[in-house]
């Protein structure tokens, strides 16, 4: 039962991680700033 529970929370987190947040490399701290003023959606960054 304990694995069905811990399989469970680090398959959501893993899912969260992806879809959450953003890849950020090569960007510049300006341009990630820009992009969450303007709201765009991390997939988006």
């Amino acid at each position: 039962m304990f694995n069905l529970t811990a399989n469970s929370i680090c398959l959501g987190g893993l899912w969260w991680g992806y879809y959450y947040i953003p890849e950020t490399k090569g960007k510049s701290l300006e341009e990630i700033e820009t992009a969450w003023q303007r709201g765009d959606k991390p997939k988006d960054i």
